[in-house]
């Protein structure tokens, strides 16, 4: 018996993250409080953004490495300083692993929101003649 062969379509599950998209990203994720406080201060707000930050939050769940996926908690859920997460890791990772594991953690994000069609689309409507391909 042959296992069932799935059709993901256009989904492309390990995409690579360009620089731009990468900046993208770690923008969002900077705005990620202020976004989510102005949500739940005054609920209403355009739906895009409302979508945005919830699909912002699954893909920080969805980070696979457990250090990776605190440090981005602690950063951009959190609003921890960048000094203080390292001084929490400092007995258990040095700074450059930290930032490595924060560098990880933005690029999984990225790929999670680029594969959810968020990254890629500003860069298509730059230029309207290549995006109607």
């Amino acid at each position: 018996m042959m296992a069932a062969e799935i059709d993901f379509g256009q989904v492309e599950w390990f995409q690579t993250v360009t620089p731009a998209e990468y900046q993208k990203t770690k923008k969002w994720l900077s705005q990620f409080r202020k976004m989510k406080t102005m949500l739940n201060e005054f609920g209403a707000a355009p739906e895009d953004i409302q979508r945005l930050v919830q699909d912002i939050e699954a893909a920080c769940r969805v980070i696979i490495d457990e250090d990776s996926k605190k440090i981005i908690e602690m950063r951009y859920m959190d609003g921890m300083a960048y000094k203080i997460i390292v001084m929490r890791y400092e007995s258990i990772m040095s700074e450059s692993t930290v930032n490595r594991r924060l560098i990880e953690g933005i690029e999984s994000v990225a790929r999670t929101l680029k594969m959810l069609g968020y990254l890629g689309l500003a860069e298509r409507l730059k230029n309207p003649v290549t995006a109607r391909v």
